[in-house]
């Protein structure tokens, strides 16, 4: 075990020498660096003498943080006040198992089973000997670390807030259109998504064999930031943003960003996917040859990292990560086929005929609605394999679950508008989703047992069966009105 702090109260290294007290007792052989200076050291070598465990206690003094790092399996730090600790994040980047007090900034940088309340130092050392047993229970750092640009763009929104900010900090969202009319108008969907974005970019500057093409994208978010983002592109992308945070909602964002095209084709894809290098062309060759919906596969072993797609493909029943792991059209609720709303390829005055994006669809499921409302009209999907989308899955247990929840209780949602309609779905198990949602204590409980990618997955499948279960209560009940149907925009 290592405590890399200043000797200093909020360190609360007190609960340190009391958390390797408990683990000593199980695992006889363990030990604790205590590296740092400070007030504190000389009472701290009196509580290590009073809990009996000086003589496994080592106060080092200064030492070099990498070499500490590198030689030790644990690092705990109870701290009563911590920010955004360094010390955490070099203990993550490093492969430590990490133990911390659940405060400030930590919960940011690990995951609920590195974190225990100031109160159980029981639980921390359970942690710390898991951790150290077992090298996959260590933490790993999140894949959406800000890069330092990034960081310096979120402090300034924060003076932007606040009305502090100089002028030319680019709050102003109007820019000036190329003259030139483009084939193809790239629209994208913005809210947040600062830390993707520009990978984004990136992907459409390096495209091959695109016609001129502009990006349109519509900040749904109202972003101080945006528009600083988008600046570093000017030269390389005909690129403007539009506003379109008047209204919530990515079908809002979607439908605004359209409305402002120049192009005669669409080409429509998320702020946090990464498109293929061919991805423009395919696209407006496809749409610009007949009126259907264009799209390609959704790859997802390419900007998600192994862990994340070993938990995908725990969640999808396979044994290993297939190479390329990709996901098509496929057909859903019994119905027809749908195409990814984060890859779609189709001409203007279709998507304005069909009405676009049903915005009262907040939660998912729209891009399956309007793939069926556009195959209802008589005209078909196209899948070209160039016109290839990497896409970004959740890498947060947290987030799994919450986005599991919000897909599958609106995909209820379009189950019963559906039905109203007359299109021959499914059903939908009431009976099902009760039982269901009772399993989940029980193989929660399991939890532990599982390895990590287990887990992952069970927290998507827990998000998908109480959506489903929130989802059938909700349009079960007698005052249930389906979304309205979209006005024409």
């Amino acid at each position: 075990m290592l405590s890399l702090a200043r000797l200093d109260a909020e360190k609360n290294i007190d609960a340190t020498l009391r958390i390797f007290r408990q683990v000593r007792a199980q695992q006889p052989g363990a030990t604790l660096t205590i590296a740092g200076m400070g007030p504190e050291a000389d009472r701290l070598r009196a509580v290590a003498r009073e809990l009996g465990v000086d003589d496994a206690t080592n106060f080092a003094g200064f030492v070099d943080a990498r070499e500490a790092l590198a030689s030790h399996d644990v690092l705990v730090q109870p701290s009563r006040a911590d920010n955004l600790s360094y010390t955490l994040l070099d203990a993550v980047n490093s492969g430590l198992g990490v133990v911390a007090s659940d405060i400030g900034g930590n919960p940011e940088i690990l995951p609920p089973r590195c974190l225990a309340p100031l109160s159980d130092e029981s639980a921390m050392a359970d942690a710390v000997i898991e951790q150290g047993l077992d090298v996959s229970k260590r933490p790993h750092l999140p894949d959406d670390i800000p890069t330092v640009s990034e960081m310096v763009d979120a402090v300034l929104d924060v003076y932007a807030e606040l009305g502090l900010a100089p002028a030319d900090l680019g709050r102003e969202l109007a820019t000036p259109v190329r003259a030139a009319k483009p084939a193809v108008s790239v629209v994208t969907a913005y809210y947040k998504n600062h830390a993707t974005l520009g990978e984004q970019l990136d992907a459409l500057v390096a495209q091959v064999d695109a016609p001129p093409f502009e990006v349109v994208v519509a900040d749904n978010e109202g972003s101080a930031r945006l528009a600083r983002i988008v600046e570093r592109y000017r030269g390389a992308l005909d690129i403007r943003v539009v506003s379109a945070n008047d209204v919530q909602g990515q079908c809002h964002a979607r439908n605004v960003g359209v409305k402002a095209a120049r192009g005669d084709v669409i080409a429509m894809s998320d702020a946090d996917d990464v498109v293929g290098e061919r991805w423009v062309a395919t696209l407006h060759r496809v749409v610009s040859q007949t009126d259907v919906l264009a799209t390609g596969m959704m790859r997802l072993d390419v900007i998600n990292s192994e862990f994340v797609c070993r938990a995908k493909a725990v969640a999808d029943g396979l044994d290993q990560v297939p190479h390329p792991y990709e996901q098509g059209p496929f057909s859903y609720l019994g119905y027809e086929v749908f195409v990814f709303g984060s890859n779609i390829g189709i001409r203007r005055s279709t998507y304005l005929e069909l009405g676009g994006m049903n915005e009262a669809m907040l939660g998912g499921s729209e891009d399956v609605d309007f793939s069926w409302r556009l195959l209802e009209s008589g005209r078909t999907i196209v899948v070209d394999p160039y016109a290839t989308v990497h896409y970004r899955l959740r890498a947060g247990t947290s987030d799994a679950m919450t986005q599991g929840y919000r897909y599958s209780r609106a995909q209820v949602g379009l189950w019963r508008r559906s039905q109203l309609l007359g299109r021959p779905v499914r059903g939908m198990s009431f009976l099902w989703a009760v039982t269901e949602t009772a399993k989940l204590p029980l193989a929660w409980a399991r939890a532990p047992g599982l390895s990590a990618e287990e887990r992952f997955a069970l927290a998507g499948r827990t998000g998908w069966i109480t959506g489903n279960l929130a989802g059938q209560i909700a349009v079960r009940a007698p005052w249930y009105r389906p979304p309205e149907e979209p006005c024409s925009i």
